[in-house]
């Protein structure tokens, strides 16, 4: 059931103690995807430029390799908002990382240069809207004294998804004979676990907020200052 009215988001009674752990991960999982999904490209874009035959001196190419990710995440973050207010939070966050994993798994098999284009900038809308919902999920839901501690949560997953890309890149990058699969093991392995990791939050233990009209009394919430102090998942 829903709880008492506050207006500004609603939470089943639930998850009200685990619900600064459910936005954390959530705001967590949003930036370690939009990181490391981006920053896989520093290392892998010159295999994907030698495996799919592209000149290292044709800049528009290797450029469009490495940005056209970028030309999709535009097109999400323009229409996360609508899409986070017209579903709600928690389908909004399912769909955006449902995207992001159809995304990462048709470009790790792309067959040629032209269909990588096509599945990264479908990534890459995922990684816009996701870089939307996230953020708008956890400064609605963290606890009103905390909320400076959760709203610097994304920006610091997103550095950190960028260096475990680099780290994990430079790792790979030599570990197979054939450099054509290192670059696809690259996308795919932290691209689509971080990726299903965050459907599996989303689906199972997200929040369902469905409302912004803070100070309004017409919808259905909860007063984010009842959370259960004592709980041991408070943050």
């Amino acid at each position: 059931g829903i709880n008492a009215e506050y207006g500004a988001v609603s939470i089943p009674n639930h998850i009200m103690s685990y619900s600064p752990v459910v936005t954390a991960l959530v705001g967590s999982l949003g930036g370690l995807i939009f990181g490391y999904v981006t920053g896989i490209i520093a290392v892998a874009g010159p295999l994907i430029a030698k495996d799919f035959g592209v000149d290292p001196l044709n800049t528009f190419l290797t450029g469009f390799i490495t940005s056209i990710i970028l030309f999709g995440a535009v097109l999400g973050s323009f229409f996360g908002g609508v899409l986070a207010e017209k579903l709600g939070r928690k389908p909004a966050c399912f769909i955006s990382s449902g995207i992001c994993l159809f995304g990462v798994v048709t470009t790790v098999f792309s067959p040629n240069l032209y269909a990588y284009m096509i599945f990264r900038f479908i990534c890459g809308v995922g990684v816009g809207l996701v870089g939307v919902v996230c953020p708008m999920y956890v400064s609605e839901t963290a606890p009103e004294n905390r909320k400076g501690t959760f709203g610097v949560l994304f920006q610091l997953m997103v550095t950190l998804g960028i260096l475990i890309a680099d780290v994990v890149g430079f790792g790979l990058q030599d570990a197979f004979v054939d450099q054509n699969i290192s670059w696809r093991v690259m996308i795919g392995s932290g691209g689509s676990i971080l990726s299903l990791a965050l459907m599996v939050v989303s689906f199972a233990i997200m929040a369902d907020v469905k409302s912004t009209q803070f100070g309004s009394n017409t919808s259905e919430t909860t007063p984010l200052k009842n959370y259960n102090s004592s709980s041991p998942f408070l943050l």
